[in-house]
């Protein structure tokens, strides 16, 4: 970023006051003094104390000075000095500041605004800004970016499975019962319900006497994923199922049986006075 540069034609002395001659973009000279000189030879007019991502908002803009005219008989930087921002990408994007009033939020949102601005310098502005503006094009931007990746991808798996149709003729019945799957059983699961099911399970393998190592078996698990699809991520491991699960089945079983035998028949004992 670089400002429009100042000419100082001559130095004049006035009434003890020394005035400098500024050209500004038109071509017009004016006599200023010297703080009014100095604040338009400086970068965004002298104003300081902005961050790396307030920078990076400003280094999408041409940086101009200019002096503007007025019927104010003192000349000074408040009255006379403006600075001009043109934007990079679209110079329909441009605002016109006063001294010292550069607003970094106003400007990203224009940026964001803007059609012409590239979307990955806007997902860069915006990725760390709090700005509700930001956040707002960041979401939609991402959002439609997921869209299309999804798309790209399913249009992958159709081109793979057009060929796998060509190499196997059983491969169109085996996708059709695969879309079926995991159209089924897609109701997301709470931890209390992933809990319940584990239990089932392991009251499956315990009762029937599987062994535990079936779980490992690749067509038990896709035999699961197609029951409910929504569990398959959370199937158990070998050790999850021999031990913790398992043992909880045990153990609810064991009391379970001993409060039924604490009941039965013939376990009370009656005492007569």
């Amino acid at each position: 970023m670089s400002s429009v540069p100042a000419q100082e034609l001559s130095l004049r002395t006035c009434d003890d006051v020394e005035t400098f001659e500024w050209k500004d973009s038109d071509g017009k000279t004016h006599e200023v003094p010297q703080a009014v000189f100095n604040a338009l030879k400086a970068p965004y007019r002298g104003q300081s104390g902005f961050g790396l991502q307030h920078q990076y908002v400003l280094s999408q803009f041409f940086d101009v000075a200019e002096y503007k005219l007025t019927l104010h008989p003192e000349k000074c930087c408040e009255n006379n000095v403006r600075t001009s921002l043109v934007c990079k990408h679209d110079p329909a994007v441009k605002t016109n500041v006063a001294y010292h009033k550069i607003n970094t939020g106003k400007l990203l949102n224009k940026l964001v605004d803007s059609a012409r601005v590239p979307d990955e310098i806007k997902l860069k502005l915006c990725e760390k800004s709090t700005a509700e503006h930001a956040n707002t094009w960041r979401k939609t931007y991402e959002s439609k970016r997921k869209q299309m990746e999804a798309e790209d991808e399913a249009g992958l798996l159709a081109a793979e499975q057009e060929v796998q149709v060509e190499i196997d003729p059983t491969a169109a019945k085996r996708n059709e019962r695969q879309v079926l799957l995991s159209e089924f059983g897609m109701r997301a699961l709470t931890s209390a319900h992933i809990l319940a099911l584990h239990f089932l399970l392991g009251c499956f393998f315990l009762a029937c006497r599987i062994p535990f190592n079936v779980v490992r078996n690749v067509f038990f698990r896709e035999f699961i994923k197609g029951l409910c699809h929504a569990y398959y991520p959370h199937l158990p491991t070998f050790e999850t199922l021999r031990t913790t699960i398992v043992d909880n089945v045990y153990e609810e079983t064991i009391l379970s049986t001993n409060a039924i035998l604490d009941n039965a028949p013939g376990k009370r004992t009656l005492s007569y006075s």
